[in-house]
């Protein structure tokens, strides 16, 4: 018998491959395998997903310093971390624009009819393209993280390493927290989602203190050049967006302008 997965040799009464592990499955597929697996892979107290997102919470300088140092089984790889957030915030964004689109709508802060119409359209393109633009904003705050954080001991990839799991709990915290805000607190969830920010900007700040051996002294001045640049930054994205969008059609620039009289 060979495994499926790799073709190597398999004993007739064997359960596992020897040289990839997979389980040797004889059975035919049913509903009971597919919800069996996913309990493992996602429910499981024990499996790698759980234990990562425990361990971020606990103890995240340690997470992020023995994946980059070479503990790969032990945590979930964080591209895959990512990925499973962004499934989160897919179902976030539905839950909100279904259930509770006022939460969302910021256009009520303008009184101009135009610019109503203006904010909608362009919180409408950046909802649809969501994950993209997650995806292209971590490797800029990881960018400006290396470069204020300079330590040989890491580069810029593993300073990706540290956002694409950092910023995806975030996301994910954002995600829960909010709309349980919006179920039971329906006047505050935006401010619940402020005071979300401003934790983990300190969590964030203690995290890279304890990864990179930094005196508060030295990261409190770290902190106030990466700010900054951290906002001149999302300021050039914001207007990159925009840019796009207008190019695209999708959003006009008339729908900024003040409303004549």
């Amino acid at each position: 018998m060979d495994c499926k997965n790799c073709r190597y040799s398999i004993p007739e009464n064997g359960k596992y491959c020897l040289n990839c592990g997979a389980k040797v499955v004889t059975e035919r597929l049913s509903f009971r395998h597919l919800t069996d697996e996913f309990s493992q892979q996602f429910l499981n107290w024990d499996n790698r997903f759980i234990f990562t997102i425990k361990h971020l919470f606990k103890n995240p300088s340690k997470v992020i310093s023995e994946y980059v140092d070479g503990v790969r089984k032990r945590y979930i790889n964080p591209l895959s971390f990512f990925a499973i957030s962004l499934t989160i915030s897919g179902v976030y964004l539905f839950l909100m624009q279904k259930y509770f689109p006022d939460v969302l709508d910021m256009s009520q802060y303008f009184d101009n009819p135009n610019q109503k119409l203006g904010n909608q359209k362009l919180t409408s393109f950046v909802y649809e393209y969501n994950s993209f633009i997650s995806f292209i904003i971590i490797p800029g705050v990881a960018f400006i993280s290396w470069i204020v954080f300079w330590n040989k001991k890491y580069n810029y990839i593993e300073h990706c390493a540290i956002y694409f799991y950092t910023m995806p709990l975030f996301s994910m915290c954002t995600s829960i927290v909010t709309v349980l805000a919006a179920l039971f607190l329906p006047f505050q969830p935006m401010l619940v989602s402020m005071g979300l920010w401003l934790i983990f900007f300190f969590y964030s700040a203690i995290l890279l203190k304890k990864l990179f051996g930094l005196s508060w002294k030295s990261m409190v001045l770290k902190t106030l050049l990466f700010i900054p640049l951290f906002f001149m930054a999302y300021l050039a994205f914001s207007f990159l967006i925009l840019g796009i969008g207008i190019l695209t059609g999708v959003i006009e620039f008339k729908d900024f302008l003040p409303q004549k009289p």
